[in-house]
């Protein structure tokens, strides 16, 4: 997945997310031409099997709503 899919699936439905090259958001620190998320080699290496990204993405996201709830605050 790319870091674009990424903030795309986080944002979802309040802030469009397009697409940039690189060359297009000069940072001060070189950046990889491809820096695509995976996390193949941890299973392939130590067998560990990590649960689907969006799962855990839900509960983040979930988790300042629920917190907001038990204490009260409006999130």
């Amino acid at each position: 997945m790319s870091w674009c899919a990424f903030a795309r699936a986080i944002a979802q439905h309040s802030v469009p997310v397009l697409p940039i090259a690189t060359m297009d958001y000069p940072r001060p620190a070189r950046r990889p031409l491809n820096s695509v998320l995976d996390c193949s080699r941890i299973s392939d290496v130590f067998g560990i099997e990590q649960p689907d990204w969006r799962v855990g993405l839900g509960q983040v996201l979930d988790e300042p709503e629920a917190a907001a709830a038990q204490s009260g605050r409006p999130a």
